[in-house]
């Protein structure tokens, strides 16, 4: 099996030992890096090179993540089995080679695997979920200007396979900017206003904000959409209505709205819990925490770590 990690990158420089370093001791012969630049001038091309990896540069004008993830990934050379896909902010944990091949069966197409997004302040994993970046080199391409996914165009049916060894870390750079993401997602509804997903993404975005009453009008429209089937990200829909500036009965009503969608999600009792707990209903809420710490943690959905 051929390996190819592949990842885009600008003004990164500070990233590049520690994700260098969780790649290159474990790459085998006939593994490779494909790393693409887009108009880096911190001095990131450099700092690749002086770890003998030679970045590709383009330019991607107007600027959108599936665009680049896709010139990326022609990049990957050809001969290569699976492809690997990250950003310089992740950084691979021990036996991540190993792992995607033991966990790589006859027929898989993707493979998905642990991911911790960010961390608690005791230095424990904080929101967690299974990431699904690890893919065939050929049958797929990335779709959509921001939160983009992998959509398969290859022949015959998608598989995905699970691996629990591998393991990636997130170390987010809290020093760059997210005002370009709310723009791209609100392009991405213009090109499909029925997006589900993207209608979820772009509620919660505009709630980071503290743009609440457009936000609520979001959420509402995902909850209302008849592609909105997915009931894990429905109930966070649910849950991100309740923590909206309003009276208790709004809130309560969304709380008890979210277990109602999803009961087996162990995330939507803590915030059950935490509601009552506010309204210093102190035993209810130690039931309802009780009930969540005796769910599994979510396989399909992100995991708040508690």
């Amino acid at each position: 099996m051929r390996v190819s990690v592949y990842a885009i990158c600008r003004n990164e420089k500070k990233f590049v030992k520690r994700f260098l370093s969780s790649i290159l001791p474990e790459l085998r012969d006939g593994d490779n890096i494909t790393i693409l630049d887009t108009d880096s001038s911190d001095g990131t091309v450099e700092e690749f090179e002086a770890f003998g990896v030679k970045p590709f540069s383009a330019v991607v004008s107007p600027w959108r993540f599936d665009d680049a993830r896709n010139i990326s990934l022609s990049l990957v050379p050809r001969d290569v089995d699976v492809a690997v896909c990250l950003d310089l902010d992740e950084v691979l944990q021990p036996g991540w080679r190993e792992a995607i091949e033991s966990s790589w069966v006859e027929g898989t197409t993707r493979l998905r695997y642990r991911y911790v997004w960010n961390w608690n302040e005791d230095g424990s994993p904080g929101v967690q979920y299974w990431a699904d970046k690890i893919h065939l080199r050929s049958g797929y391409r990335w779709r959509l200007p921001a939160h983009e996914v992998l959509q398969f165009v290859g022949d015959g049916d998608e598989s995905q396979g699970w691996s629990r060894d591998l393991v990636v870390h997130h170390h987010a750079d809290d020093s760059k900017p997210r005002s370009q993401y709310l723009g791209l997602m609100k392009l991405a509804l213009d090109e499909d206003p029925s997006n589900d997903r993207m209608q979820h993404y772009y509620a919660r975005e505009l709630f980071f904000y503290g743009r609440f009453p457009e936000s609520a009008e979001w959420f509402q429209k995902h909850l209302d959409n008849p592609k909105s089937t997915w009931r894990h990200e429905r109930s966070q829909s649910m849950i991100y209505l309740s923590r909206m500036p309003g009276n208790d009965v709004w809130k309560d009503m969304w709380a008890y709205r979210a277990v109602a969608e999803c009961p087996e999600r162990r995330d939507v009792w803590f915030h059950l819990g935490d509601r009552e707990k506010e309204k210093g209903n102190e035993s209810l809420a130690n039931e309802f925490y009780a009930r969540a710490e005796a769910l599994p943690r979510d396989q399909f959905y992100l995991s708040s770590g508690r």
